[in-house]
């Protein structure tokens, strides 16, 4: 037995493991080939699709864009959005990437994969306190973070040597925890989930040959699918492809403006769109949704907070990448939510724990009733005219004009 095991077994495995050797050998070559559009628009991205990650990535190298990320308030039909807004009155361009549920993680993950860009790269966080209390503070759902980090996003980063894999563990944690909901997992999503890294040595010896298998998939998938590497692999392919950007069609020139007469402007409209009620909420939306009812801010102490410790995630890596990058917390509408208070003890450890690394932060919450002005919101949490040009105005004073 102990002769066939030598003869047999050893020799079948040591070739096993250096055909394996071979094909990983070439992954780095495959993915450093892939074609890149002639022209990327700026504009709002739901979901971080190929062409969205193309956008972004040219974007971040460019002085005068500001790449906005964050959830669904990023749908606003608004004038007043910094796309097109900062446009008219400026010389800084906006690219927006974000939809419902893409909070502290999915965002972190995506500029994990944009991590050779992120250097000076002017970044600009829209949070929402709604993300740090009840159900969504147990951070990113697993189904968002799989429509945000499709194969090629979590590819990119798990083949980036220059990532430290301090910031490449929580990842793999996170696929790890949520494998079994998986449907059909790919071979990259198998590779984060039976990765040896970060764990203790008995279960490296355990996971070592899953996660081989998982990378041989992995190489097997390329050579047989050629159009699933439309993923740029270092800076000096993005820039020499993609030669400039286009603003989805429109040049504005300067418009000569007063920020204050617009807020007023702001203001008084809101007021028509919202006199069937005195909680400055929309008529539509008053009369479809509250009708006099009120919700319960549910808070959860950022000791037991997963969304919280995934901000801190998110600032700890922006910080290391040396990121010119900026935070907002949007406000809530005090006459809807009740024990809104609640909530101070986070939303201070999170202006502290931004400030701290040296970001730039506003928080847009007001509490009260009495000092809340109407029209910051159109509903309940998602921004209105008036509070987009609190935005604008922080992003101006944040990035300048030019």
């Amino acid at each position: 037995m102990k002769h066939s095991f030598n003869t047999v077994v050893i020799p079948v495995l040591a070739g096993l493991l250096l055909g394996l050797f071979f094909i990983l050998k070439s992954e780095n070559k495959i993915l450093s080939h892939a074609e890149l559009p002639r022209e990327i628009q700026i504009k709002y991205y739901p979901n971080f699709t190929t062409e969205a990650q193309l956008a972004t990535a040219k974007a971040l190298t460019q002085e005068n864009v500001i790449l906005m990320i964050g959830s669904s308030e990023l749908s606003s039909t608004s004038p007043f959005m910094p796309i097109p807004f900062l446009s008219k009155v400026s010389q800084k361009k906006v690219i927006s990437l974000g939809a419902a549920g893409n909070q502290s993680f999915s965002i972190y993950t995506q500029l994990c994969s944009l991590r050779p860009w992120l250097k000076n790269a002017n970044i600009f966080i829209l949070l929402s306190p709604g993300w740090f209390e009840d159900k969504p503070s147990k951070g990113t759902p697993l189904e968002v973070f799989m429509d945000n980090c499709d194969a090629q996003t979590l590819e990119r980063i798990y083949t980036d040597n220059a990532l430290s894999l301090d910031f490449k563990t929580p990842i793999s944690d996170y696929i790890a925890k949520n494998f079994s909901s998986i449907s059909s997992p790919n071979a990259t999503l198998k590779s984060w989930a039976w990765s040896k890294s970060g764990k203790p040595l008995v279960a490296q010896a355990f996971f070592a040959p899953l996660e081989l298998f998982a990378r041989s998939e992995f190489n097997w998938s390329v050579h047989h699918n050629p159009n699933f590497n439309q993923i740029m692999s270092s800076q000096e392919d993005m820039s020499s492809t993609v030669e400039n950007i286009d603003l989805d069609g429109q040049n504005f020139e300067n418009e000569k403006w007063n920020l204050d007469s617009l807020k007023r402007d702001a203001q008084v409209r809101f007021q028509s769109q919202s006199n069937s009620n005195d909680w400055g909420i929309s008529n539509d939306y008053f009369l479809r949704h509250v009708n006099g009812k009120q919700a319960t801010i549910r808070s959860v102490n950022i000791s037991s907070n997963q969304e919280y410790e995934d901000l801190k995630l998110l600032v700890a890596f922006l910080k290391s990448e040396g990121s010119n990058c900026s935070f907002a917390m949007q406000p809530m509408n005090p006459f809807y939510y009740k024990k809104l208070n609640t909530l101070s003890p986070t939303l201070d450890s999170i202006q502290t724990l931004v400030r701290l690394n040296g970001f730039s932060y506003v928080n847009l919450m007001e509490m009260d009733t009495a000092k809340y002005k109407k029209g910051m919101l159109n509903d309940v949490m998602h921004l209105g005219d008036l509070g987009w040009l609190s935005i604008d105005e922080f992003l101006l004073n944040t990035y300048g004009s030019k």
